[in-house]
């Protein structure tokens, strides 16, 4: 009945898979009311009987309907997909933490196994996994041995050992890897924000938040500068014409009060046009050093940008992965997936 209860479940929510699994699990034989699932102590092999017990586990998809027979790449992920599941639940690492299994170490078996070095060859060995029939989604975890409890001991510390070292710690690698998305994404948001008011104080610098204004201030900049410049040389001249001028009149003893003030004028003109040269240069090459800051700062606003939608991609992707059913399901109890055997093969 609980088997019963377990496939109408199923059923309802994977309706293609859950079908076929209610196929495959007509011929089981039901279990037992108080069906053991571990070894018993007044257990005793007796020769020539050997028993098999079994795990039945459900491999879906991964899609909300069942893929059409058209979908040959959908297939062949599926198929890649339950392989690498077989081969998981035999992998070392899986078989090592199923030996860990406090009722598994005390089994007399697995001690004389242990006392060789070799529980998990020995385990390997016995164990089978494979599909029911070919593009099946059904998968049977079995070990047949001489007493009964000890088969479905040894399958059910196999089927929690995948799911605790496989299955559990791929969730659990998805939410670490998760949290330090979100880590990073916040940090990142904070970069963006400094770097956007670096941006405002440079166009407030500027007058202008842009690239193209920036180097139009240059260019006006460059421009009164050339214009100084020229003034500049042209009073050059002017001063040094009047200069030898009141030289000459000094000589002939002439009235020199005008060319004095002529000369003093030039000179003062002079230095305020050098002064006026010295501040468009500067200028320029202020606005030279902002507007080149500016285009970095606008260039790596644009990367944090770009950053931040990787982030928030594989973020949405990481959190459906987390929402979505598991692929793999324990048909049964997921602590006790293989009863024991009540009949031998």
């Amino acid at each position: 009945m609980a088997i019963a209860c377990a496939l109408g479940c199923i059923e309802g929510s994977l309706p293609g898979a859950a079908a076929e699994l209610a196929r495959e699990s007509a011929a089981r034989p039901p279990a037992e009311a108080g069906n053991r699932s571990g070894p018993s102590a007044q257990e005793k092999p007796v020769p020539g009987k050997r028993y098999t017990a079994v795990a039945w586990l459900l491999v879906t998809r991964g899609t909300p309907c069942p893929a059409s027979p058209a979908d040959k790449e959908g297939a062949a992920e599926f198929e890649s997909y339950k392989s690498t599941q077989e081969q998981l639940l035999k992998s070392p690492w899986v078989l090592t933490a199923a030996l860990r299994d406090e009722t598994v170490r005390r089994m007399p078996i697995v001690r004389r196994q242990d006392e060789k070095h070799n529980a998990v060859p020995w385990l390997a060995s016995e164990l089978r996994v494979g599909s029911v029939r070919p593009a099946s989604g059904i998968l049977t975890v079995s070990l047949t041995a001489s007493l009964p409890g000890e088969a479905a001991a040894l399958v059910n510390a196999v089927v929690r050992a995948y799911f605790s070292e496989v299955v559990g710690a791929e969730q659990l690698e998805v939410m670490n890897r998760l949290k330090k998305l979100e880590q990073l994404y916040a940090e990142k948001e904070r970069e963006l924000a400094e770097m956007r008011s670096r941006l405002r104080e440079m166009s407030e610098r500027l007058g202008s938040s842009t690239a193209p204004g920036a180097r139009l201030r240059q260019q006006l900049a460059e421009t009164r500068l050339l214009a100084s410049e020229k003034e500049l040389a042209g009073l050059k001249g002017d001063l040094r014409r009047a200069r030898g001028e009141l030289k000459l009149q000094k000589i002939l003893k002439a009235d020199t009060k005008r060319e004095e003030a002529r000369v003093q004028v030039l000179e003062e003109m002079t230095q305020e046009c050098q002064l006026e040269a010295v501040k468009c240069l500067r200028e320029a090459a202020q606005i030279d050093r902002t507007s080149v800051e500016l285009e970095m700062a606008t260039a790596e606003i644009g990367n944090l940008q770009e950053v931040l939608r990787t982030i928030a991609a594989e973020r949405h992707e990481l959190g459906a992965r987390l929402r979505a059913p598991r692929r793999v399901l324990v048909v049964g109890d997921p602590q006790q997936p293989a009863q024991v055997p009540e009949t031998p093969d």
